[in-house]
Parts: structure tokens; C-alpha cells; sequence
């Protein structure tokens, strides 16, 4: 009995969409910031910013969403949930490229 609750509650951890802070940020190319003016770079962080913030809401829905599915309905159904990770990943390696390239803007 012990084991079918450990398959259990592993299948529905197993099953989950990944919490926004867990998500690694995706390489992007820096050189297209590297050309910006600084006031451009500064603005394209601040809406890269919110979008993050407004994608990280949604994840944390969908995974809240999707542990309920797992555990209400039937294990694994919750990978039926809507995934952004691979978006919070482009978006973060973005932010990332950002401020590589506002590094610069101390130079010139």
C-alpha cells in the first residue's frame, strides 16, 4: 500500500507544470542590444519586466491548476494545463541580453 501512494504522489509531482522561478532563462543573442541607444534598452527591460511578471502569473495558475487536476481527477491529467515555460525561458534569457547590453551603456 505504501509503494501505490509513493507511485501516487510521484506521478503527480511528475505531471506538473514547473513553477516560474524554476525555469531556466533561454540563450539570446546580445549583439542586437549591443546597438540599441541606452534609453531603447531601458525601455525594452521594463516591458520584457512585465511581460515576465504576467507570464510567471500564468504558469503559477496553470501549475496550481495542474497539481488540482492531478490530484482531483486522474494522475496526469494536469499536464493538460497550459505550459508557458519555454516562453519565461526566452523572456528571462532576454532580460538577460538586456542587461548584458545596458552594461555598455556606462561606457559610452
Amino acid at each position: 500500500m505504501k509503494n501505490i501512494i509513493i507511485l501516487i504522489g510521484a506521478l503527480t509531482l511528475g505531471g506538473c507544470v514547473a513553477s516560474p522561478e524554476s525555469i531556466p532563462p533561454l540563450y539570446t543573442e546580445r549583439a542586437p542590444y549591443d546597438e540599441m541607444p541606452c534609453d531603447e534598452l531601458l525601455v525594452a527591460k521594463q516591458e520584457a519586466t512585465l511581460l515576465l511578471a504576467e507570464l510567471s502569473k500564468k504558469q503559477s495558475s496553470a501549475r496550481a491548476r495542474s497539481i488540482t487536476y492531478n490530484l482531483l481527477l486522474v494522475v496526469g491529467s494536469g499536464a493538460l494545463t497550459k505550459d508557458r515555460s519555454e516562453q519565461i525561458g526566452i523572456v528571462k534569457g532576454k532580460i538577460q541580453a538586456i542587461e548584458g547590453a545596458l552594461i555598455g551603456c556606462d561606457k559610452r
